[in-house]
């Protein structure tokens, strides 16, 4: 890295380096730290070169105004393929290297305007991993809980969208396994399967209650 440094007013551009993931996109140091990423027609456009000077007002207008639009964009366009959650945003910006002030500002925008909902997502992630999938509370908890959303909010979406775990399980034991008297081995691999879906042992248990009662 080039040794250059601050000279009154003006920032030095200590290093410029093209990016792993995009070669047309560059990495500007700024006293041996990264400032921002930008792309090889910005570059050029403003004029940065390593070991050159830059203005703190250009600096901040660059930073403030061209990286927070492409990183809105950037955004912008991850979110319109799908409903993310603010976790799954941020990690795609950091992959972008936009830097952490930045991603800070675009999640506080889409935030403001609905784009990114987290109690949202977690409702509708709740109803279609039910309702598609089968999944119980316990697999729905952890696979919401991996997609970065809080345990107040995944608690609150489970309290507030009711789903029935004890019939939805009894649904699932006639479509793989049928209704007739289980031996207690295959009771276990049921068992088991109910639990990799994510139901929890009492409910299990009602499920079997409820075949056994329907039998009689």
């Amino acid at each position: 890295m080039i040794a250059c440094k601050k000279a009154g007013d003006k920032l030095k551009i200590t290093n410029i380096q093209k990016q792993k993931n995009n070669n047309k996109r560059y990495s500007v140091f700024i006293d041996g730290e990264f400032a921002f990423g930008l792309d090889e027609v910005d570059m050029l456009y403003y004029k940065l070169f390593e070991c050159d000077e830059i203005s703190e007002e250009r600096f901040n207008f660059i930073k403030e105004n061209v990286i927070f639009a492409k990183a809105r964009d950037t955004a912008v366009k991850y979110l319109s393929f799908k409903a993310r959650t603010e976790k799954e945003v941020r990690f795609k910006l950091k992959e972008k290297e936009y830097t952490d002030d930045i991603t800070d500002k675009v999640v506080s925008l889409l935030k403001k305007y609905n784009y990114i909902d987290d109690y949202k997502y977690a409702g509708c992630f709740l109803r279609d991993k039910f309702n598609l999938k089968g999944f119980g509370t316990n697999r729905i908890r952890y696979e919401l809980k991996q997609r970065g959303i809080a345990e107040d909010i995944i608690e609150k979406a489970i309290c507030e969208n009711y789903i029935d775990e004890s019939e939805k399980a009894v649904e699932l034991i006639g479509k793989k396994y049928g209704f007739w008297n289980y031996d207690l081995k295959e009771k276990k691999r049921i068992e088991g399967f109910l639990t990799r879906k994510g139901y929890s042992f009492s409910v299990i248990e009602d499920a079997f209650n409820t075949i056994k009662e329907e039998r009689i």
